[in-house]
C-alpha cells in the first residue's frame, strides 16, 4: 500500500511540475552521498506520515476520500 502511495505521490508531482523540475524520483538511500545531494540542489523532500482518516463518499461505499499526513 505504501508503494502505491508513493507512486501516486511521484506520478502526481511528475504531471503537475512537467518541465520546472529536472526530475521527480523516490528515495535511494541518497543521503549515503553528499556530493550527489549537493549537485541535485536545490531540491524538494516530500514526505508522508500515514493515513488518517478514511470516510466513504458514496452511498456504495465504493468510493472512499482518504486523508493522510
Amino acid at each position: 500500500m505504501i508503494t502505491a502511495i508513493e507512486q501516486g505521490i511521484v506520478t502526481r508531482l511528475r504531471e503537475g511540475l512537467g518541465e520546472m523540475v529536472k526530475e521527480v524520483n523516490t528515495y535511494g538511500g541518497e543521503l549515503e552521498d553528499i556530493g550527489q545531494i549537493l549537485r541535485a540542489l536545490p531540491g524538494l523532500w516530500v514526505t508522508f506520515k500515514g493515513v488518517t482518516a478514511c470516510k466513504p463518499v458514496s452511498l456504495s461505499r465504493r468510493k472512499w476520500r482518504v486523508t493522510g499526513d
